[in-house]
């Protein structure tokens, strides 16, 4: 069982590392900054249904075409409007999404990136604080 939670703990630097890695990547990280709310904006038309069937043909795009973006290859055009899109999608999934050091929920009405609020801490890579973006807490006007 030990080697199980070494297991764990390898993936969680190597996660956490790759994280870094990608924050540090200005153009990806500031043309998602603009690209993702757009989506948002575009797919908040679509209901759940279709919703689900863009995320699973993004996915499928990512997956063929990820190298692309990663090495600026011939579709990478293609590749970071697909990652774009399926980070709007998951937007609207419970908690949101993280990804490159950037948040987007729109569960909780501030429709787009969220990295920190007043008197909150940042978003974590692991995690620990996703629950601020009104899942699971009371919005502001439902506070006591």
């Amino acid at each position: 069982m030990n080697d199980y939670y070494q297991f764990v703990e390898t993936l969680r630097s190597e996660r956490a590392r790759l994280e870094e890695t990608l924050a540090n990547d200005v153009p990806l990280v500031e043309s998602l900054r603009f690209a993702v709310p757009i989506h948002i904006e575009y797919v908040s038309r679509w209901d759940e249904r279709v919703r689900q069937g863009h995320t699973r043909e993004a996915a499928t795009t990512i997956g063929i075409y990820g190298d692309a973006l990663q090495f600026r290859g011939k579709n990478a055009a293609l590749a970071f409007n697909s990652l774009a899109r399926g980070l709007a999608l998951l937007a609207y999934q419970p908690g949101g999404v993280a990804f490159a050091g950037l948040y987007w929920c729109v569960g909780s009405g501030h429709h787009g990136i969220a990295t920190e609020r007043a008197g909150e801490p940042p978003y974590s890579p692991d995690h620990q604080n996703i629950a601020y973006c009104g899942y699971d807490t009371p919005a502001k006007d439902d506070a006591p």
